[in-house]
């Protein structure tokens, strides 16, 4: 806190990022924590954390490995089908016509927003399911503004 001030009064507007690691003990034993989060059995206490990535092909940034479970868990959780009643609901006019379908065939082309999962990963001819990112809704309204 005390660098955030020092750097706010000479005019500096960074962010600071501070490390830190969790340790998962019995409380009774906690000494010196700064932050206590605590596990419940209480099925309506609905906690999530969500930790933005983006996707790069540069060698200088930071390296972190993604299981492909992972990936369709938590980044392309998007079905077609979401995507089409998405665009039922919040886009003014919106068809399933000639232009929603090179809209998506645009997206498609976006690594960031689509990811197709296929039944056998290793044979790119096998089945697969078309998975999106949340950031597709952001895209096909910059798409249909336009």
């Amino acid at each position: 806190m005390d660098k955030t001030k020092e750097l706010n009064s000479q005019n500096i507007q960074e962010t600071i990022l501070v490390p830190f690691s969790i340790l998962y003990k019995n409380e009774k034993r906690l000494k010196n924590a700064d932050i206590v989060a605590a596990i419940t059995g209480n099925k309506d206490v609905n906690i999530k954390i969500i930790e933005e990535i983006q996707l790069t092909d540069k060698e200088d940034v930071r390296k972190v490995k993604i299981d492909e479970e992972s990936l369709f868990d938590t980044i392309y959780t998007e079905t077609y089908a979401d995507v089409v009643t998405y665009c039922k609901t919040h886009i003014d006019g919106w068809k399933q016509n000639k232009c929603f379908h090179k809209h998506m065939r645009e997206i498609k082309k976006i690594d960031e927003l689509h990811k197709a999962r296929f039944l056998d990963p290793n044979n790119e001819r096998s089945s697969k399911k078309d998975f999106y990112s949340k950031s597709v809704y952001r895209k096909l309204r910059e798409l249909y503004d336009n």
